[in-house]
């Protein structure tokens, strides 16, 4: 329902996210532009490892690595009843930029 809401009024549903930081989000490609340098993101906390290339307009910028949690399950949790396998094809499909995905291992 918030999330919904937040959409409707074009802001993010999670302030604690790299959504809620529109400044840092258009500063960052930029900034990484003028340094020319690759930029790599280490991440976490997203209960799944998967791996991101970034880009800017088209323009490589770096490479994101997000880690999994150690105990808390992830999203393959909210749809039990899909393998793990097949949640990482799903989400390396949704998202072209997404180059590698894992959603079965802990720790």
């Amino acid at each position: 329902m918030v999330a919904l809401a937040a959409g409707r009024a074009s802001l993010p549903s999670n302030f604690d996210s790299w959504g809620g930081f529109r400044v840092a989000r258009r500063r960052c490609p930029e900034d990484t532009a003028n340094a020319n340098v690759n930029l790599v993101v280490l991440a976490g906390d997203s209960h799944n490892a998967w791996v991101n290339n970034l880009e800017d307009h088209k323009t490589a910028m770096g490479v994101e690595f997000t880690t999994h949690s150690v105990t808390p399950p992830g999203h393959e949790s909210d749809l039990p009843r899909v393998s793990p396998d097949e949640m990482a094809s799903t989400l390396l499909a949704a998202n072209p930029h997404r180059t590698d995905v894992d959603a079965s291992r802990r720790g």
